[in-house]
């Protein structure tokens, strides 16, 4: 089954997926270079903006709220930074090994935040802890 979904993943991707330049753009103007940075929307999905929430209640009453705080103010600021640099994801190796090269992930500390680019935009798919049982919540969460 799930490689049965993903390809019908990696066929969505392909069919949503516009050409864009990534990155940096060089431009001259009176002769002086200087480098543009291509900036693009990050959107998190519902279950995204959900996990943050679960994350924010489950540190805050097992450590503190300021370290409760500090975690999610330093998730939003990761995900903040796709905004200039998405290409700097790795593809999850869940996915790269049933052959999904459609999403990407950052990570900080042991927290997972898988991504998909989708011309212009980036859709954050999921914040997860990476220490459970990645396999199963991806199948359960991406390739559905």
């Amino acid at each position: 089954m799930l490689k049965m979904v993903a390809s019908e993943l990696q066929e969505h991707s392909r069919k949503t997926q516009q050409t864009c330049q990534e990155g940096f753009h060089g431009r001259s103007q009176a002769g002086e270079g200087y480098c543009e940075v291509k900036r693009y929307q990050v959107r998190l999905i519902d279950e995204a903006e959900q996990d943050l929430i679960d994350i924010y209640r489950h540190v805050a009453s097992d450590d503190s709220i300021g370290a409760a705080d500090y975690l999610i103010d330093e998730l939003e600021t990761l995900c903040s930074a796709l905004s200039t640099t998405p290409q700097r994801g790795d593809i999850p190796p869940e996915l790269d090994r049933i052959a999904v090269a459609t999403c990407q992930e950052v990570h900080f500390k042991p927290y997972r935040v898988i991504y998909q680019l989708i011309g212009s935009e980036i859709f954050g798919h999921c914040v997860l802890d990476g220490r459970r049982d990645m396999q199963s919540l991806l199948e359960r969460r991406l390739l559905r």
